[in-house]
Parts: structure tokens; sequence; C-alpha cells
């Protein structure tokens, strides 16, 4: 009998957990839900299932914009339908990044504001 060595090779894959990245702070997002809930989901519906207004919270529905400053300006210039720009400037600024979060973009652990819009992808 002829004996034959063999070679085993054993690979250790190592990975290590990374929390996911946050999409805007907590407390920021929690605005911008209240907004949606008090403001646009009159309109959207809320869960954004209102197919006679765009449905928002939905993935790919902010493909019109490339930023996220896009998305706020023409919020501040056409909503609410009702009385476009009515709102607090900060309130804008919530509520898209509300938006982007149900969509799953992520914009960072900064609050998104006019700093820092136009660096955020909006799809």
């Amino acid at each position: 009998m002829l004996a034959v060595p063999v070679l085993v090779s054993l690979a250790i894959v190592t990975t290590s957990a990374t929390p996911p990245a946050r999409a805007f702070p907590d407390d920021q997002l929690a605005r911008g839900e209240q907004i949606w809930n008090n403001v646009c989901a009159a309109c959207h519906g809320p869960d954004s299932t209102n197919l006679d207004a765009p449905l928002f919270t939905q993935p790919g529905t902010l493909a019109n914009y490339n930023t996220a400053a896009e998305a706020v300006q023409y919020a501040i210039e056409n909503m609410p339908d009702d009385n476009p720009g009515s709102l607090p400037q900060q309130d804008y600024y919530d509520a898209i990044a509300f938006i982007l979060k149900m969509q799953g973009i992520n914009g960072g652990a900064a609050p998104l504001s006019p700093d820092n819009a136009a660096s955020i992808p909006a799809h």
C-alpha cells in the first residue's frame, strides 16, 4: 500500500461585526416622522400608500432628485400642497431625512441640513 501525503488547507475567516451606519440622528428622524404623520400623510397616506400622491416612503420614489438638497428644495417650493413653503425650513429637512431613511438611504450621523444636503444622494 502506497501512502500519499495529503495537504489540507484550513482557512480561518474572521469577520468583525460592524454596526450599521446610522441614517441620520434619531431625534431628527423622530421629528421627520412626526411631520410626515401630521402634515404629509394627509395627502400621501400614513404609510405612503395613497396612489393619488407620490409614494415617497417607498424605495426609488426620489429618483427624480439627484441629491437630498434637490428634494428639500422641491418640498419647500411645493409642499404642503395647499400651502407651499409654510413649514419652518428645518421641518422640510427633518421630513426629507425621514423619507430618505425609509428608502434605505444612509446620510451619515450628522443631521440633514443646508450644509450637507447637496452631498447626500437621493437615490
